[in-house]
C-alpha cells in the first residue's frame, strides 16, 4: 500500500466456523457460485437430543435440505396404582323381586355387586396407595346411604357383603334420589395421604324410574341432571341394566298409550325433552315390565 492509504487500512477480521466439512469444487449454475458439504453435519449433545442435517444436489441444481431431531435416551415406563372412590347406587324397587334366567333381579344383582366387591378388595394396598374405598347405597320409592365410605379391607369388604346380602326389595324405582345421594357421598372430603383419586358411581337399576308405578319424568330429569353435575367435575358414571333385554342403544319407546275422556290416545314418543318414555303398554298397578328397556 502506499503512503497515502497506509494510514486508512484496516486488516479483515478472521472468523472461525465450527462443524465444516471438506468442500467439493465449486458448482456453477446460471451464472452463480455455489459449494455444498459433502460430509452431513451431525451432533448429539449431553442430553441424548441428536441433531443432524444434510444438503443433497438436485438434478435440475437445486438442493433439498434435511433436517432432523430426535432424541437418543432411554423410556421408562412407570406403573402407580389410583386410588379409587367407588359409590354402589343399588336399585330396591319391588321389580327386583321378578324372574332374571333361572333366578331374580335381587339375587342377580346381589351376586355381580358381592364379586365386584371381592374385585376391589383384592386390589387395596394402603403401602402403593391403592387405598380403594366403597360406600353403599339403596333407593325405592326414596333412597338411602346403607355404609358411608368403607375401606375395601378384609373386614370393610366382609361388612360390605354383609350389607348388600341383607337387601330387601319393595317400592318404586326413584334413581333420580338414588344419584343425589351419591352426589353427596362424593362431595365429602377425603382426609386421608393419597388425595389424587378417581372418583366412580355405577347404578344398578330393573329399569323404568318412579315415584309410584308410572313413569316419571322428574325422577328421570333428576337422574341425568346429577349424573351430568357429577361427570363435568370429573366422575365416571356407569349404569347396569338388571333386565331381560337390557340395551343401551335403546333410549325410548316407539307409542305412549294415555287414556282419553273417551278412547285411548296414541302419543309418539320420539326421544325429545319430556317426552314419555314408553312402549305400547301401561299398566294402573305394579312396576311396568314393558317399559324396562326403553
Amino acid at each position: 500500500l502506499s503512503d497515502v492509504y497506509a494510514s486508512e487500512y484496516e486488516a479483515p477480521v478472521t472468523v472461525s466456523v465450527t462443524n465444516a466439512g471438506p468442500l467439493l469444487p465449486p458448482i456453477y449454475v446460471g451464472g452463480m457460485q455455489r459449494a455444498f458439504s459433502a460430509t452431513p453435519f451431525s451432533d448429539t449433545d449431553e442430553n441424548g437430543l441428536d441433531l443432524s442435517k444434510t444438503v443433497t444436489a438436485n438434478e435440475d441444481g437445486t438442493y433439498t435440505i434435511t433436517l432432523e431431531a430426535f432424541t437418543t435416551g432411554t423410556v421408562t415406563t412407570e406403573q402407580k396404582d389410583v386410588p379409587l372412590d367407588i359409590v354402589l347406587v343399588l336399585d330396591q324397587s319391588g321389580s327386583m323381586n321378578d324372574s332374571f334366567g333361572e333366578t331374580n333381579r335381587q339375587e342377580a344383582m346381589k351376586t355381580a355387586v358381592n364379586n365386584f366387591i371381592d374385585s376391589v378388595g383384592g386390589k387395596y394396598s394402603p403401602s402403593t396407595g391403592a387405598d380403594h374405598r366403597i360406600a353403599l347405597v339403596e333407593f325405592r320409592s326414596e333412597a338411602t346411604i346403607l355404609k358411608n365410605w368403607t375401606d375395601a379391607n378384609s373386614q370393610g369388604v366382609s361388612n360390605l357383603k354383609t350389607t348388600v346380602n341383607g337387601l330387601s326389595e319393595g317400592g318404586a324405582t326413584n334413581v333420580g334420589d338414588g344419584m343425589a345421594k351419591a352426589q353427596d357421598l362424593i362431595n365429602r372430603p377425603y382426609t386421608g395421604p393419597y388425595t389424587k383419586r378417581q372418583q366412580v358411581v355405577i347404578v344398578f337399576t330393573d329399569g323404568v324410574p318412579t315415584t309410584s308405578s308410572d313413569f316419571n319424568i322428574g325422577v328421570a330429569n333428576e337422574a341425568i341432571s346429577v349424573a351430568k353435575a357429577m361427570k363435568d367435575q370429573g366422575v365416571t358414571v356407569y349404569s347396569i341394566g338388571i333386565f331381560d333385554g337390557a340395551d343401551p342403544k335403546v333410549l325410548h319407546g316407539t307409542t305412549h298409550h294415555s287414556l282419553g275422556f273417551f278412547e285411548i290416545i296414541k302419543e309418539p314418543c320420539s326421544g325429545e325433552v319430556d317426552s314419555i318414555f314408553n312402549t305400547n303398554i301401561t299398566t294402573i298397578f305394579g312396576d311396568i315390565k314393558a317399559q324396562d328397556i326403553p
